[in-house]
Protein backbone atom coordinates (compact mmCIF):
# COMPACT_ATOMS: atom_id res chain seq x y z
CA UNK A 1 0.00 0.00 0.00
CA UNK A 2 1.10 3.76 -1.20
CA UNK A 3 2.56 5.27 2.34
CA UNK A 4 3.45 9.32 2.71
CA UNK A 5 6.85 8.98 4.41
CA UNK A 6 9.22 6.26 5.81
CA UNK A 7 12.04 6.13 8.56
CA UNK A 8 14.64 3.97 9.86
CA UNK A 9 12.53 2.54 11.80
CA UNK A 10 8.92 2.41 10.31
CA UNK A 11 6.54 3.58 8.07
CA UNK A 12 4.07 6.38 7.68
CA UNK A 13 0.50 6.72 6.70
CA UNK A 14 -2.34 9.08 6.19
CA UNK A 15 -5.68 8.23 7.76
CA UNK A 16 -8.37 9.31 9.26
CA UNK A 17 -10.23 8.66 13.11
CA UNK A 18 -13.99 7.19 12.34
CA UNK A 19 -16.76 9.21 13.71
CA UNK A 20 -14.25 12.02 14.71
CA UNK A 21 -13.14 13.26 11.13
CA UNK A 22 -9.34 13.77 12.42
CA UNK A 23 -6.63 13.61 10.18
CA UNK A 24 -4.08 11.57 11.70
CA UNK A 25 -0.71 10.23 10.92
CA UNK A 26 -0.84 6.33 11.21
CA UNK A 27 3.19 5.03 11.98
CA UNK A 28 4.09 1.50 11.85
CA UNK A 29 7.46 0.58 13.55
CA UNK A 30 9.18 -2.76 13.27
CA UNK A 31 9.69 -4.02 17.04
CA UNK A 32 12.50 -6.92 17.03
CA UNK A 33 12.59 -7.67 20.55
CA UNK A 34 11.34 -6.28 24.10
CA UNK A 35 14.14 -3.75 24.64
CA UNK A 36 12.86 -2.20 21.38
CA UNK A 37 9.35 -1.94 22.51
CA UNK A 38 10.42 -0.61 25.77
CA UNK A 39 12.62 1.82 24.48
CA UNK A 40 9.43 3.15 21.68
CA UNK A 41 6.64 2.41 25.16
CA UNK A 42 8.80 4.75 26.93
CA UNK A 43 8.48 7.32 24.33
CA UNK A 44 5.36 6.76 23.63
CA UNK A 45 4.29 7.34 27.11
CA UNK A 46 6.69 10.70 27.62
CA UNK A 47 4.29 12.16 24.74
CA UNK A 48 1.22 11.24 26.20
CA UNK A 49 2.04 12.96 30.08
CA UNK A 50 3.98 15.79 28.12
CA UNK A 51 1.46 17.42 26.02
CA UNK A 52 2.25 21.25 24.78
CA UNK A 53 0.83 23.24 21.94
CA UNK A 54 4.50 23.42 20.51
CA UNK A 55 4.62 19.15 20.84
CA UNK A 56 3.55 16.75 18.89
CA UNK A 57 0.28 15.30 19.69
CA UNK A 58 -0.42 11.42 20.14
CA UNK A 59 -4.05 10.10 19.61
CA UNK A 60 -3.45 6.53 20.39
CA UNK A 61 -1.30 3.14 19.72
CA UNK A 62 -1.33 -0.35 19.84
CA UNK A 63 0.79 -3.31 19.49
CA UNK A 64 0.94 -7.06 17.46
CA UNK A 65 3.82 -9.35 17.68
CA UNK A 66 6.24 -7.38 15.86
CA UNK A 67 4.59 -3.87 14.93
CA UNK A 68 4.05 -0.92 17.26
CA UNK A 69 1.15 1.42 15.47
CA UNK A 70 1.18 4.80 16.90
CA UNK A 71 -1.29 7.41 15.90
CA UNK A 72 -0.49 10.79 16.05
CA UNK A 73 -0.93 14.36 14.67
CA UNK A 74 -0.81 14.20 10.68
CA UNK A 75 1.33 17.70 9.60
CA UNK A 76 0.70 18.66 5.96
CA UNK A 77 4.03 20.35 5.41
CA UNK A 78 6.24 17.54 6.82
CA UNK A 79 9.26 17.82 8.54
CA UNK A 80 11.04 21.48 8.32
CA UNK A 81 14.49 19.97 7.14
CA UNK A 82 12.34 18.89 4.09
CA UNK A 83 10.95 22.33 4.00
CA UNK A 84 14.22 24.56 3.81
CA UNK A 85 16.76 21.95 2.13
CA UNK A 86 14.40 19.98 -0.09
CA UNK A 87 11.71 21.80 -1.10
CA UNK A 88 12.88 25.43 -2.94
CA UNK A 89 9.58 26.21 -3.98
CA UNK A 90 8.22 25.98 -0.52
CA UNK A 91 10.90 27.64 1.04
CA UNK A 92 10.94 30.67 -1.12
CA UNK A 93 7.43 31.17 -0.13
CA UNK A 94 8.79 31.77 3.77
CA UNK A 95 8.55 35.47 4.73
CA UNK A 96 11.66 36.85 7.59
CA UNK A 97 7.76 36.65 9.86
CA UNK A 98 7.29 33.25 8.94
CA UNK A 99 10.66 32.30 10.09
CA UNK A 100 10.61 34.14 13.35
CA UNK A 101 7.78 32.48 14.62
CA UNK A 102 8.93 29.24 13.35
CA UNK A 103 11.82 29.85 15.22
CA UNK A 104 9.59 31.04 18.24
CA UNK A 105 7.69 27.54 18.30
CA UNK A 106 10.78 25.43 18.44
CA UNK A 107 12.47 27.67 20.70
CA UNK A 108 8.94 27.54 23.14
CA UNK A 109 9.05 23.60 22.61
CA UNK A 110 12.42 22.76 23.81
CA UNK A 111 12.19 25.61 26.70
CA UNK A 112 9.05 23.75 27.76
CA UNK A 113 11.07 20.49 28.26
CA UNK A 114 13.76 21.69 30.32
CA UNK A 115 11.22 23.23 32.26
CA UNK A 116 10.23 19.67 32.94
CA UNK A 117 13.83 18.93 33.20
CA UNK A 118 13.90 16.73 29.79
CA UNK A 119 16.94 16.79 27.77
CA UNK A 120 15.51 15.95 24.58
CA UNK A 121 19.62 15.00 23.26
CA UNK A 122 18.01 14.96 19.59
CA UNK A 123 16.75 18.71 18.77
CA UNK A 124 17.24 19.03 14.79
CA UNK A 125 15.30 20.38 11.50
CA UNK A 126 14.59 16.18 10.89
CA UNK A 127 12.66 15.97 14.37
CA UNK A 128 10.87 19.86 13.75
CA UNK A 129 7.31 18.91 12.06
CA UNK A 130 5.16 21.77 10.15
CA UNK A 131 1.87 22.53 9.82
CA UNK A 132 -1.19 24.65 9.14
CA UNK A 133 0.15 28.37 9.10
CA UNK A 134 3.77 27.24 9.00
CA UNK A 135 2.76 26.06 13.16
CA UNK A 136 6.51 23.92 13.96
CA UNK A 137 5.78 21.25 16.39
CA UNK A 138 8.66 19.24 18.28
CA UNK A 139 8.71 15.18 17.98
CA UNK A 140 10.97 12.11 18.21
CA UNK A 141 11.49 11.77 22.14
CA UNK A 142 13.16 8.52 21.74
CA UNK A 143 16.30 9.85 22.69
CA UNK A 144 15.16 11.81 25.83
CA UNK A 145 16.14 11.66 29.40
CA UNK A 146 14.88 13.18 32.76
CA UNK A 147 17.60 14.70 34.65
CA UNK A 148 17.43 14.45 37.95
CA UNK A 149 18.89 17.07 40.43
CA UNK A 150 21.84 14.59 41.19
CA UNK A 151 22.55 13.40 37.44
CA UNK A 152 22.86 16.76 35.66
CA UNK A 153 26.20 16.79 34.25
CA UNK A 154 26.79 12.98 34.48
CA UNK A 155 25.63 11.76 30.95
CA UNK A 156 28.64 11.10 28.11
CA UNK A 157 28.82 10.08 24.70
CA UNK A 158 24.46 9.28 24.05
CA UNK A 159 22.43 9.40 21.40
CA UNK A 160 22.29 12.15 18.72
CA UNK A 161 22.74 13.00 15.16
CA UNK A 162 26.55 14.92 14.73
CA UNK A 163 25.59 17.59 12.55
CA UNK A 164 23.55 19.25 15.47
CA UNK A 165 25.03 18.04 18.14
CA UNK A 166 27.03 20.20 20.63
CA UNK A 167 31.11 19.52 21.03
CA UNK A 168 30.39 18.03 24.87
CA UNK A 169 28.27 15.59 23.29
CA UNK A 170 30.37 14.61 20.76
CA UNK A 171 33.49 14.53 22.27
CA UNK A 172 31.70 11.90 24.89
CA UNK A 173 32.29 14.76 28.21
CA UNK A 174 29.59 15.11 30.41
CA UNK A 175 26.90 16.83 29.60
CA UNK A 176 23.19 18.37 30.16
CA UNK A 177 20.24 20.83 29.14
CA UNK A 178 23.00 23.46 27.01
CA UNK A 179 23.51 20.92 24.43
CA UNK A 180 20.18 20.79 23.64
CA UNK A 181 20.10 24.84 23.45
CA UNK A 182 23.38 24.09 20.85
CA UNK A 183 21.34 21.97 18.71
CA UNK A 184 18.57 24.61 18.56
CA UNK A 185 21.31 27.26 17.52
CA UNK A 186 21.69 25.19 14.46
CA UNK A 187 18.00 25.11 14.09
CA UNK A 188 17.76 28.75 14.47
CA UNK A 189 20.22 29.08 11.58
CA UNK A 190 18.56 26.85 9.16
CA UNK A 191 15.48 28.51 9.53
CA UNK A 192 16.66 32.02 9.16
CA UNK A 193 19.38 31.21 6.77
CA UNK A 194 17.92 28.70 4.67
CA UNK A 195 20.75 26.54 4.50
CA UNK A 196 23.26 24.29 6.65
CA UNK A 197 26.73 24.72 8.24
CA UNK A 198 29.48 23.49 6.36
CA UNK A 199 30.60 20.39 8.71
CA UNK A 200 34.19 19.36 8.84
CA UNK A 201 33.83 15.85 9.29
CA UNK A 202 37.38 15.49 10.45
CA UNK A 203 37.49 17.78 13.37
CA UNK A 204 33.68 16.75 13.76
CA UNK A 205 32.54 20.18 14.00
CA UNK A 206 30.21 22.96 12.28
CA UNK A 207 32.06 25.65 10.37
CA UNK A 208 30.87 29.30 11.40
CA UNK A 209 31.20 31.78 8.76
CA UNK A 210 32.68 34.89 9.52
CA UNK A 211 30.60 36.98 7.33
CA UNK A 212 27.48 38.61 8.95
CA UNK A 213 24.21 37.23 9.27
CA UNK A 214 20.61 38.16 10.24
CA UNK A 215 20.70 35.78 12.80
CA UNK A 216 24.07 36.25 14.18
CA UNK A 217 23.62 37.83 17.88
CA UNK A 218 20.79 35.56 18.71
CA UNK A 219 22.70 32.33 17.48
CA UNK A 220 26.21 32.51 18.31
CA UNK A 221 25.90 32.82 22.07
CA UNK A 222 23.77 29.45 21.49
CA UNK A 223 26.94 27.83 19.50
CA UNK A 224 29.61 28.86 22.66
CA UNK A 225 31.98 26.36 22.91
CA UNK A 226 31.52 26.42 26.61
CA UNK A 227 28.18 25.21 27.48
CA UNK A 228 27.78 27.34 30.78
CA UNK A 229 28.60 30.53 28.70
CA UNK A 230 25.33 29.15 26.48
CA UNK A 231 21.76 31.35 27.33
CA UNK A 232 18.89 28.70 28.09
CA UNK A 233 16.09 27.44 25.94
CA UNK A 234 13.66 30.01 27.72
CA UNK A 235 15.90 32.92 27.38
CA UNK A 236 15.71 32.44 23.27
CA UNK A 237 12.22 31.98 23.66
CA UNK A 238 11.60 35.46 25.07
CA UNK A 239 14.15 36.93 23.50
CA UNK A 240 12.28 36.01 20.33
CA UNK A 241 8.78 36.90 22.14
CA UNK A 242 9.99 40.28 22.33
CA UNK A 243 10.97 40.78 19.06
CA UNK A 244 7.55 39.60 17.51
CA UNK A 245 5.92 41.82 20.25
CA UNK A 246 7.35 44.81 18.71
CA UNK A 247 7.04 44.06 15.44
CA UNK A 248 3.18 43.82 16.64
CA UNK A 249 3.46 47.13 17.93
CA UNK A 250 4.91 48.19 15.04
CA UNK A 251 1.79 47.13 12.99
CA UNK A 252 -0.46 48.45 14.79
CA UNK A 253 -2.11 45.10 15.36
CA UNK A 254 -1.71 44.68 19.60
CA UNK A 255 -5.45 42.62 20.20
CA UNK A 256 -6.48 40.66 23.15
CA UNK A 257 -5.29 37.50 20.83
CA UNK A 258 -1.86 35.69 21.41
CA UNK A 259 0.78 36.37 18.97
CA UNK A 260 0.30 33.31 16.91
CA UNK A 261 -3.36 34.04 16.30
CA UNK A 262 -2.39 38.34 15.79
CA UNK A 263 -0.44 37.04 12.44
CA UNK A 264 -2.61 34.63 11.08
CA UNK A 265 -5.98 36.56 11.44
CA UNK A 266 -4.66 39.75 10.48
CA UNK A 267 -3.62 41.26 6.76
CA UNK A 268 -0.88 44.05 7.19
CA UNK A 269 -2.65 46.79 5.23
CA UNK A 270 -0.25 49.56 4.50
CA UNK A 271 3.41 47.77 5.69
CA UNK A 272 5.20 46.34 2.88
CA UNK A 273 6.86 43.00 3.27
CA UNK A 274 10.33 44.92 2.94
CA UNK A 275 9.11 47.15 5.57
CA UNK A 276 8.53 43.98 7.93
CA UNK A 277 11.58 42.59 6.90
CA UNK A 278 14.19 44.92 7.71
CA UNK A 279 12.59 45.48 11.04
CA UNK A 280 13.06 42.17 12.19
CA UNK A 281 16.55 41.82 10.96
CA UNK A 282 17.51 45.26 12.55
CA UNK A 283 15.70 43.89 15.50
CA UNK A 284 17.97 40.64 15.53
CA UNK A 285 21.03 42.33 14.41
CA UNK A 286 20.77 44.59 17.50
CA UNK A 287 21.25 41.42 19.73
CA UNK A 288 24.47 41.32 18.65
CA UNK A 289 25.52 44.11 21.31
CA UNK A 290 23.50 42.45 23.55
CA UNK A 291 25.91 39.61 25.46
CA UNK A 292 22.92 37.37 26.52
CA UNK A 293 23.69 35.93 30.13
CA UNK A 294 24.75 32.75 30.74
CA UNK A 295 21.70 30.55 31.37
CA UNK A 296 20.00 31.01 34.82
CA UNK A 297 17.18 28.73 36.39
CA UNK A 298 14.23 30.19 34.98
CA UNK A 299 10.63 28.78 34.55
CA UNK A 300 9.88 29.12 30.86
CA UNK A 301 8.05 32.02 29.00
CA UNK A 302 4.27 32.15 29.01
CA UNK A 303 2.91 30.10 25.33
CA UNK A 304 1.98 32.79 23.66
CA UNK A 305 3.41 36.24 24.96
CA UNK A 306 6.71 37.93 26.10
CA UNK A 307 7.06 37.88 29.86
CA UNK A 308 7.16 40.13 32.66
CA UNK A 309 10.84 40.38 32.27
CA UNK A 310 10.36 42.79 29.11
CA UNK A 311 6.57 43.99 29.50
CA UNK A 312 4.18 44.51 32.26
CA UNK A 313 1.34 42.26 31.83
CA UNK A 314 0.37 38.83 31.92
CA UNK A 315 -2.12 36.34 30.17
CA UNK A 316 -2.97 37.35 26.57
CA UNK A 317 -1.30 40.47 24.86
CA UNK A 318 -2.57 43.69 26.09
CA UNK A 319 -4.56 45.94 24.03
CA UNK A 320 -2.76 49.19 22.92
CA UNK A 321 -4.43 51.94 24.45
CA UNK A 322 -7.47 53.75 22.45
CA UNK A 323 -5.22 56.74 20.94
CA UNK A 324 -3.72 54.05 19.41
CA UNK A 325 -4.97 53.26 15.39
CA UNK A 326 -5.72 49.02 15.56
CA UNK A 327 -6.05 47.41 12.34
CA UNK A 328 -9.24 45.15 11.64
CA UNK A 329 -9.16 41.90 12.92
CA UNK A 330 -10.70 38.39 11.48
CA UNK A 331 -11.87 36.70 14.50
CA UNK A 332 -10.77 33.00 14.07
CA UNK A 333 -13.20 29.85 15.09
CA UNK A 334 -12.20 28.22 18.14
CA UNK A 335 -11.12 24.76 16.18
CA UNK A 336 -12.59 21.53 18.32
CA UNK A 337 -10.31 20.64 20.97
CA UNK A 338 -8.35 17.24 19.38
CA UNK A 339 -9.28 15.09 22.57
CA UNK A 340 -12.05 15.45 24.70
CA UNK A 341 -10.59 12.57 27.25
CA UNK A 342 -7.52 10.15 26.72
CA UNK A 343 -7.84 7.67 23.15
CA UNK A 344 -6.16 4.40 22.63
CA UNK A 345 -6.42 1.59 20.62
CA UNK A 346 -6.41 -1.75 22.24
CA UNK A 347 -5.29 -4.99 21.56
CA UNK A 348 -8.79 -6.19 20.01
CA UNK A 349 -9.24 -2.68 17.82
CA UNK A 350 -5.68 -3.88 16.35
CA UNK A 351 -8.04 -5.56 13.51
CA UNK A 352 -10.50 -2.44 13.27
CA UNK A 353 -7.53 -0.19 11.37
CA UNK A 354 -8.31 -0.60 7.74
CA UNK A 355 -7.31 1.15 5.01
CA UNK A 356 -8.46 2.35 1.84
CA UNK A 357 -5.64 3.78 -0.97
CA UNK A 358 -7.52 7.32 -3.18
CA UNK A 359 -5.27 7.74 -6.15
CA UNK A 360 -1.70 7.82 -5.29
CA UNK A 361 -2.56 9.25 -1.38
CA UNK A 362 -3.11 6.69 1.43
CA UNK A 363 -5.51 6.82 3.85
CA UNK A 364 -6.30 4.01 7.02
CA UNK A 365 -9.63 4.23 8.68
CA UNK A 366 -8.88 3.94 12.94
CA UNK A 367 -11.27 3.04 15.66
CA UNK A 368 -10.29 4.68 18.97
CA UNK A 369 -11.87 4.13 21.98
CA UNK A 370 -12.00 6.41 24.73
CA UNK A 371 -11.34 6.55 28.47
CA UNK A 372 -7.85 4.56 28.08
CA UNK A 373 -4.52 5.97 28.12
CA UNK A 374 -2.81 6.95 24.96
CA UNK A 375 0.88 7.27 24.16
CA UNK A 376 2.85 7.63 20.49
CA UNK A 377 6.45 8.49 18.87
CA UNK A 378 8.40 9.56 16.42
CA UNK A 379 11.00 8.95 13.83
CA UNK A 380 14.61 8.42 14.44
CA UNK A 381 16.23 9.67 11.07
CA UNK A 382 20.37 8.44 11.34
CA UNK A 383 21.08 9.18 14.70
CA UNK A 384 23.58 7.60 16.59
CA UNK A 385 23.26 5.23 19.74
CA UNK A 386 26.58 5.29 22.40
CA UNK A 387 26.39 4.08 26.03
CA UNK A 388 24.46 6.58 28.36
CA UNK A 389 26.34 6.33 31.85
CA UNK A 390 23.32 6.98 34.41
Amino acid sequence: MPHIGQGTFGIVYKGTVKDRKIVVAIKDIIVKDHTSFEEWKKEVEFMSNNTHKYVVEVYGYCRSPEMLTIVMEFFDRGMLFSMLHENPQESAKLTVLDRLRMARHVSISVAFLHEQQVLHRDVKSMNILVGKNYICKLSDFGSAKLISSDSIGKHTMGKGTPYWMAPEVMHGEDYGLPADVYSLGIVLYEIFQNKLFQYDHEARAIIIPSEDFSCKGIMLPMLAKQPQNRPSATQIAETLNFILYKVALLLNIVTDQSLDELFITHNFVGNSPEQIEKFICDELSQINSIKLAPAKPRRPPPDDIPTQKYLNFSGKVSPLPATVQRAPSSPSPSPEPMKESAWKITKSSRNKISSESTGNDSHRNVELKSNESYNGSEDRNQTTDSQDSQ
